[in-house]
């Protein structure tokens, strides 16, 4: 039965493109040229990350008030169902 899961991307935005990062799920990362593919792009890295991970061992997806942003960051409200 499968779930569904939020975990918040952290979209860093620099002259080369987007960098995507999720701070809860470590080496969970990719990059884009627009916020539509930045979007797309994080939602497969998410759901490839999770595949293998039953859902009591994935990690507490943290609040938004808890992340750390800079100024060329934005953060991002992901999802992906997880079994």
């Amino acid at each position: 039965d499968r779930m569904k899961v939020s975990y918040f991307a952290i979209f860093q935005y620099d002259w080369d493109g987007i960098c995507v990062s999720f701070p809860d799920l470590p080496g969970c990362l990719t990059c884009a040229w627009s916020d539509d593919e930045a979007m797309a792009k994080a939602q497969e890295a998410l759901e490839l990350y999770i595949e293998d991970i039953p859902i009591e061992k994935l990690p507490q997806p943290s609040q938004r008030e808890q992340l750390k942003l800079k100024t060329n960051e934005k953060p991002v409200l992901v999802e992906a169902l997880a079994d």
